[in-house]
């Protein structure tokens, strides 16, 4: 692991992972988002320095503006800035990134790795099915695809309401698993194994979902919004396809 970057913990050796931060606020650690109280010039040399850690060229990063919502799109309709919480590439030039700070990254591909996505699930978007959709839209089927589940908040430290509660379980009665009672009218919420089980739901082998089991809120090496609120920067997750039969398992 660089100090600015996990590597995903699956058994492939495509480019893929999530930056950590030398600092838990965007002012001062390492924060890739041009949208958080940080100078924009600090943000853009945060940027260049990300590259040069992953040590590639001829790469465009595939930055969104993210909405919380269930919008996907690939290398074909992206333009830079364009709203969406997914994004999908089969062209090694195009690298999809989601911007994160307690929400789900999600990182996809199939077992070649020409066909890679990333996915900001926060708790909306699993609401709304953004998993499901970009699972969908891929060309490979789901039952050849491999899926990381990044660093994110987790269910000791993201207490809900029973709005928040009811809300999944009138979704899906199988979500009150993942959902343990803290104080009256509190829960405590696995937002990481609802994107577990979604993306089983969705046809991915449970032998094929690993999670970096890490935690954004305890871990000060990755921002987080619920910790820190308005000082919170964001980290970056993603995944750089591959030419088809390059990659190594």
């Amino acid at each position: 692991m660089n100090d600015l970057y996990t590597q995903a913990n699956w058994p492939l050796s495509l480019l893929s992972g999530t930056t950590r931060t030398d600092h838990p606020h965007a002012d001062n650690g390492f924060n890739l988002a041009r949208h958080i109280s940080c100078d924009r010039m600090v943000v853009e040399a945060n940027r260049q320095a990300w590259l040069a850690i992953l040590d590639i060229e001829n790469v465009t990063p595939m930055w969104l503006t993210q909405t919380h919502s269930a919008t996907v799109v690939d290398q074909e309709t992206y333009q830079p800035g364009i709203e969406a919480d997914a994004v999908i590439s089969r062209d090694p030039a195009f690298m999809p990134v989601v911007l994160t700070a307690d929400c789900v990254p999600i990182l996809l591909t199939n077992a070649e790795g020409s066909e890679v996505a990333a996915i900001h699930a926060g708790w909306q978007g699993l609401y709304q099915g953004i998993i499901g959709a970009t699972i969908e839209q891929m060309h490979s089927s789901a039952e050849t695809l491999y899926a990381w589940i990044g660093p994110c908040i987790r269910q000791a430290s993201y207490e809900v309401d029973d709005a928040f509660r009811d809300r999944f379980i009138a979704l899906d009665s199988k979500y009150s698993a993942f959902f343990s009672a803290g104080k009256v009218g509190h829960w405590q919420a696995d937002i990481a194994a609802i994107a577990g089980a979604q993306l089983s739901a969705s046809g991915i082998d449970s032998a094929r979902i690993f999670d970096a089991g890490i935690c954004t809120f305890a871990d000060a090496g990755y921002f987080s919004h619920r910790r820190d609120g308005a000082l919170s920067g964001r980290i970056a997750s993603f995944i750089r396809p591959q030419r088809a039969n390059d990659l190594s398992h």
